[in-house]
């Protein structure tokens, strides 16, 4: 009995194996498409945490294997002396659930912030205190 358990388990091992090789391919071949389908050159809004400054600038693609950003300067940092092309702001391409801006723009925090109301729930504290109680 313990010869077919041990094949039950490398049969289960192997047929795992297979499908997280299928999702990992699966998920590169998506980010092939969304590099091909992006321009390489867009009118792209940034942040630069430096200069706390929201900005649209026009920025090119950087593809490295299968990630891909846009990259532009930001207006403040490139007039400075010691500026270095390792300061440009990056959106990311790829990876748009970890792209950076979305959490330190004072622009999307500005319209997270007006839009808190439209989104209340009968179970929050705050529903009471703008529709009172029904």
């Amino acid at each position: 009995m313990d010869k077919l358990e041990r094949l039950k388990r490398i049969v289960d091992n192997n047929y795992a194996e297979r499908e997280r090789e299928s999702n990992r391919l699966m998920k590169r071949d998506e980010n092939y498409k969304l590099i091909n389908s992006s321009p390489n050159f867009k009118p792209t809004e940034f942040f630069c945490s430096k200069h706390q400054l929201d900005f649209t600038a026009l920025a090119y693609k950087q593809v490295s294997g299968d990630k891909a950003v846009y990259k532009a300067d930001c207006p403040k940092c490139s007039c400075e002396p010691n500026y270095s092309f390792t300061q440009r702001c990056v959106r990311y391409i790829t990876d748009r659930f970890k792209d950076p801006y979305y959490n330190e723009s004072l622009i999307i925090r500005k319209q997270r912030f007006d839009a808190r109301d439209d989104l209340l729930q009968p179970g929050d504290p705050r529903f009471n205190l703008l529709y009172g109680r029904q």
